[in-house]
């Protein structure tokens, strides 16, 4: 069921009236029939956030088994995540998976505060998508994550070794960008975590707003270093390599 705005039905009472609302929707759908609710959840248009507070009452009324894949397979990776017993869906790849977990962060990333459970899940989810699927178009997602969390004082370590964890350029690009915000705390957060000041006594170091250009210039003498917020309160993510074979970091 869809709104005129092409939005789901219960996507649109979340975020027009809140979550019990949403709930309620649901419960009103069910007692049409469980057709009826199912349809309602299996709706294309519907966001993670929706399916996520949705799923114990899911569970509860005994709808898991008419949801259509994607939404079955995100409900079997929450369950995973939060219950150490449930089925593996997340060590292996897999194209069913592949779609949920998409769909997981591509309608879900911008919800990213709604409790504990949902920033694991996301968190885990980034990190399936770049460590087993190699996927690093969702590097500009993470990112805005990263930088919204930090906004308001969540945490944001494991989502940063995630993010670092795909060594892939891009990611440097994309937290360089941020240097150059309106936002003196988010301009400031990036350089903290580029570490730019060890490059400040560089000869080429030509300030801080020219930095992403002098990422590019450089680009080929990087390496990222593995470290973490796991191992140091200011991990360095990436150094300088002056040797054109590093043996021990991988090379961007």
């Amino acid at each position: 069921m869809k709104n005129e705005l092409n939005t789901a039905y219960l996507d649109t009472v979340r975020t027009r009236d809140g979550d019990k609302a949403c709930i309620d929707a649901l419960r009103a759908a069910y007692e049409r029939g469980a057709t009826a609710a199912a349809e309602a959840v299996n709706d294309p248009a519907l966001s993670f956030p929706s399916l996520y507070i949705l799923l114990p009452h899911i569970h509860g009324l005994g709808l898991l088994p008419l949801l259509e894949t994607r939404g079955a397979r995100a409900a079997g990776i929450v369950a995973q995540i939060m219950e150490p017993d449930a089925p593996d869906y997340l060590s292996r790849k897999d194209a069913d998976t592949y779609a949920a977990l998409r769909w997981i962060l591509e309608t879900g990333y911008d919800a990213d505060g709604l409790d504990a459970g949902y920033k694991k899940t996301l968190d885990i989810t980034v990190s399936v998508l770049i460590d087993l699927y190699g996927d690093m178009n969702i590097l500009p997602l993470a990112a805005h994550m990263i930088f919204a969390r930090n906004k308001v004082g969540q945490n944001t370590h494991d989502l940063i070794w995630a993010f670092f964890h795909s060594r892939d350029a891009q990611a440097l690009h994309l937290i360089a960008a941020r240097l150059a915000s309106e936002n003196a705390e988010e301009a400031k957060f990036a350089g903290e975590l580029l570490g730019i000041d060890r490059f400040e006594g560089s000869n080429d170091f030509d300030g801080v707003e020219n930095f992403p250009a002098w990422l590019e210039t450089n680009s080929r003498r990087l390496t990222f270093t593995g470290e973490s917020h796991q191992y140091a309160s200011k991990p360095t993510v990436f150094t300088i390599n002056n040797s054109n074979f590093p043996t021990d970091r991988r090379r961007i």
